[in-house]
Parts: structure tokens; sequence; C-alpha cells
């Protein structure tokens, strides 16, 4: 079952996703990796292009989320400061 799920191209789709959002994401700080930034974007290209038309948005918006919610990571850190861990969690998903 999981070797099949290895071969789908659905495994594929959301790995290039993920990956395109998280590379993306590594090139801010903390990690500042700026030359993540140069490739971060080729898989998701390659999912796009080989992705139906109808379901390339949903990819992209994936990709796009993984990168916000590394992005603004820095709002759990707010709780070091004084904020409560349930506002921070707030203002991280909201």
């Amino acid at each position: 079952m999981i070797s099949a799920f290895l071969k789908s191209p659905t495994f594929w789709y959301l790995s290039g996703s993920v990956g395109s959002g998280l590379l993306l994401a590594s090139a801010f700080p903390p990690l500042g990796w700026s030359y993540s930034a140069w490739i971060a974007m080729i898989p998701l290209m390659l999912v796009l292009r080989s992705a139906p038309c109808r379901h390339a948005f949903g990819w992209g918006w994936l990709s796009g989320f993984v990168f916000w919610l590394f992005s603004v990571a820095w709002l759990l850190r707010l709780a070091v400061t004084g904020t409560n861990h349930t506002v921070a969690l707030l203002a991280w998903f909201s």
C-alpha cells in the first residue's frame, strides 16, 4: 500500500509543493539560506507542468501556505515576551 502511494503522482505533487514552500521559507530568517530562494520554485514548476490544470491552483496554494506557516513562526516567540501561548497560536492561524 505504501509503495503504491510512493509511485502515485499525488505523492510527487505533494512532495514538490511542500518542498518548494520549505525551500522558500529557508531563505528567510532564522535560517537565512538566501541561495535556496534561487531554487525554491523549481519543484513547484515541475508540479505545475505535469499536474492537471484543475489541480494546479491547489498545489500552488499549498506551497504558499507552507511558506506562510514557516514565515510567521516568529509569532510563537511572542509567548517568551509576555503573551500567553493561546494568543500567539490564535495570531498564527488568523
